[in-house]
């Protein structure tokens, strides 16, 4: 890209002797020094055989070693050879400024010269906000480079090409634009509309891990519901084996009732053997007996039962839910 007044190779040819000037309190100490040194000269060739893409990737790299101002030099004349004139121009009045400080006259007018020669040339984003849309926080960035307010009615220097602008602001919806600067010198606006509130958004609290404390208060309830169960199950069986004692006890009462016939049914008859009456008597005898040590033992225990259930029931703690949260936010309730 031809600069006015100038001739690339004239142009070159000055930033490169000038690069050579010592860099004094711009190098580093350290292993990085060597490194950096090495991919400026590969650089500086690649910039002396116009191989520019190449030129500006090895400055870059050695600019991250060492921030040199012979490599800012350099780079910002390979900038502006691919196009990069806002790049390039900022470069060069970086070098005018480290320059002036360094007494480095040659440098110092070399760069602000054509610093200069780049300032008519440069393209712009225009940045317009609208009164109702000028909110507390509200934050315009151009390819995520923060845009100073001072400048947006006069322009925010850039690149040629499409340019990503981006309003922001404290709750409230971002609104994104592209500038499509497609020329030097121009002036391309973006109009920043009013930003809409952005959706509340209540964060839930992070889980809590589970403690020692909450794992002993878990193993209580749990045993606590053990013994509940326990004691519901026995009192159960309690009660059931009271239930088979009653109705055994009604069969023993009738039974009995059956074998206390009336005195003609214990004879005999005439050949000496029972009466039928003597003998369904004796049947209804042992049949209460048995009926009878049944409802004895089925009382008994039914009794134990209920009183063993009733024990543990009422011994046990009063219901209570507890809600763990262990490792993964994973809940359990008990």
């Amino acid at each position: 890209m031809t600069r006015p007044g100038s001739s690339p190779a004239i142009l070159l040819a000055a930033a490169l002797s000038l690069a050579a000037a010592p860099a004094s309190a711009d190098e580093p100490a350290g292993a990085n020094l060597a490194n950096a040194e090495e991919l400026f000269q590969q650089g500086k060739a690649a910039l002396v055989a116009k191989d520019y893409p190449r030129a500006c990737k090895l400055l870059e790299a050695s600019l991250r070693l060492d921030p040199a101002t012979g490599t800012y030099l350099n780079l910002a004349a390979c900038h502006e050879e691919v196009g990069k004139i806002a790049t390039a121009f900022g470069e060069f009045r970086l070098v005018e400024q480290r320059a002036r400080q360094a007494n480095q006259t040659d440098r110092e007018e070399y760069a602000r010269k054509h610093a200069d020669l780049l300032a008519p040339r440069l393209p712009r984003v225009q940045i317009r906000v609208a009164p109702e849309a000028m909110i507390e926080g509200l934050d315009v960035r151009i390819d995520g480079v923060p845009a100073v307010p001072d400048l947006w009615e006069k322009g925010i220097p850039v690149d040629p090409g499409k340019r990503r602008v981006v309003a922001s602001a404290p709750g409230r919806k971002s609104f994104t634009a592209i500038a499509d600067v497609d020329d030097e010198g121009i002036r391309v606006p973006v109009v920043i509309p009013p930003l809409p509130l952005a959706p509340v958004v209540v964060a839930e609290p992070p889980p809590r891990k589970t403690t020692a404390e909450d794992l002993a208060a878990i193993e209580a309830v749990a045993a606590s519901r053990a013994r509940r169960a326990v004691g519901y199950a026995t009192g159960g069986v309690g009660l059931a084996s009271l239930g088979v004692g009653v109705v055994t006890g009604v069969f023993a009462l009738r039974e009995g009732k059956r074998s206390a016939c009336p005195a003609p049914c214990y004879t005999t008859n005439p050949d000496g053997t029972p009466s039928k009456e003597l003998e369904d008597a004796r049947a209804a005898y042992d049949s209460a007996r048995v009926y009878s040590t049944i409802t004895n033992i089925a009382v008994v225990v039914g009794a134990v039962g209920v009183g063993v259930g009733a024990y543990f029931v009422l011994t046990s703690s009063p219901r209570r839910s507890i809600t763990a949260i262990g490792p993964g936010g994973l809940r359990g309730e008990f």
